[in-house]
């Protein structure tokens, strides 16, 4: 071999290092692209999955109220959400009929799930259900659609993107918490006495909330961390601390506390409302 060709053999050794360097740096940019479109598409699916979980979990406790009531409180207004709520169930039945939308097998399992929905009503209208075993259908149901939208946004192969999908999940199992603190709640509220049994539940979904809001909080930075630590100096939250003081005051046998299940209904929905404006934001 020549001089003139080692001299060129050297010159190249270092250019097809950079050139080996920048094809690995693409191929990884090229694969977390990827991988972000796909995490895009889980989150778009996943909010319009939510905003069926959270008429659900309106639709159950104003069930629960209006139960536990005997038909008492929540009647128009149950009337009025079960419309929202198949407004909302109708858009994921759409998805479903989409055949090439990568979300056309989690869309069909949740319409498949709630075909019994129109039966469960009529059974809660009949008062052939206690709140026991109508919380059941609903949270068996909003389970079964969180576990769905949790599969969707923390199974990416990019660890951070992972990480943000548990950060998400862990604000839609907490906003579940609420949704079954608000129900319990306005069964407690809503009776003659608020029964120790259901107060027990009550202050459990407030205790797995607290939480699933430091797990959310901790997979996450920047403002999305800052607004979810947030909440509990919101004004909604301390409202809602009140209330559950009364709770224990009123499970325990304080006959001086009297608290109307609308107060609570309205006190709980908001802090629901605003659990919901963060889990879009984080989305």
């Amino acid at each position: 071999m020549s001089l003139k060709h080692r001299f060129l053999l050297i010159g190249l050794a270092p250019l097809l290092v950079i050139l080996a360097l920048l094809g690995r740096n693409v191929f990884v940019a090229l694969g977390e692209t990827a991988s972000a479109g796909r995490v895009s598409a889980a989150v778009e699916r996943s909010i319009e999955f939510s905003d069926l979980v959270h008429e659900l979990q309106k639709e159950r406790g104003m069930s629960a109220g209006y139960t536990a009531s005997r038909g008492a409180n929540f009647r128009s207004e149950l009337a009025d959400q079960r419309l929202v709520t198949d407004a909302v169930l109708a858009q994921v039945a759409n998805r479903a009929s989409r055949g090439r939308d990568a979300g056309v097998t989690d869309a069909n399992a949740i319409v498949t799930r709630l075909e019994e929905l129109q039966s469960v009503r009529a059974n809660i209208d009949a008062f052939n259900y206690s709140v026991p075993e109508l919380a059941a259908y609903y949270t068996g149901a909003v389970g079964d659609i969180v576990t769905i939208i949790r599969s969707d946004v923390v199974s990416d192969d990019s660890a951070a993107i992972a990480q943000l999908g548990v950060s998400y999940a862990a604000l839609i199992n907490a906003k579940e918490a609420a949704g079954l603190e608000r129900a319990m709640g306005a069964t407690g509220f809503g009776a003659p006495r608020f029964d120790i049994e259901v107060y027990r539940k009550f202050a459990g979904f407030g205790a797995k909330q607290e939480g699933l809001l430091s797990e959310s909080a901790a997979n996450i930075g920047g403002d999305a961390r800052a607004e979810i630590e947030g909440l509990t100096g919101d004004p909604v939250f301390k409202r809602l601390a009140g209330l559950r003081a009364q709770a224990k005051a009123r499970a325990a046998g304080d006959a001086s506390v009297s608290v109307a299940s609308k107060a609570w209904w309205d006190a709980s929905t908001a802090w629901i409302d605003l659990l919901k404006s963060v889990e879009d934001d984080v989305a």
